[in-house]
């Protein structure tokens, strides 16, 4: 179930100095656009988990090799059954994202909140800047031909970063 963490998000000290005044804003239950890519930070004390779709980080502390790579193929398969999305990935938009996954996050037991960033083509330096590579699946409509954002042609001007995370409120 997507949860609202309004109550909880931390905003003074280094998050107030990292994104200036603009504190995450709540686009639907749940769910939140946010200025950087780390809502996690604003609300550590009730994060109970980054990765929750794929329960990686779970798995860590399973010893023996073969026994968690068994477990996280497992965990791939039951994702892919349920059409579960992955922890972290790209969207178009925020209806999109919300066409896509919104039934299975709220029907989803546990308290689960998002976080979408947008990255415009407008604000990206034609040296360097945001590539698609480094923030997991596409799982958008447009047909992305560069590594850089900036490069891409008009028909991408802007993506949405988006990371589910497990909170206990």
């Amino acid at each position: 179930m997507l949860v609202d963490v309004d109550d909880y998000i931390v905003w003074e000290g280094l998050n107030e100095l990292l994104w200036g005044s603009t504190k995450p804003q709540r686009v639907s239950q749940g769910m939140y656009l946010i200025q950087g890519f780390n809502l996690n930070h604003a609300i550590t004390p009730i994060v109970k988990s980054e990765y929750p779709m794929s329960g990686f980080m779970e798995l860590m502390d399973i010893q023996d090799i073969d026994e968690r790579l068994t477990k996280l193929r497992e965990s791939f398969e039951r994702r892919d059954e349920l059409k579960l999305p992955d922890d972290y990935g790209v969207c178009d938009s925020v209806e999109q994202f919300k066409e896509l996954y919104l039934e299975v996050l709220t029907n989803d037991p546990r308290q689960l909140v998002v976080s979408l960033t947008r990255v415009g083509k407008e604000e990206q330096s034609d040296w360097g800047g945001w590539r698609w590579h480094k923030w997991g699946t596409y799982v958008g409509t447009k047909y992305p031909q560069h590594e850089y954002l900036y490069d891409e042609d008009d028909t991408i001007m802007e993506v949405y970063c988006f990371h589910i995370y497990e909170v206990s409120v």
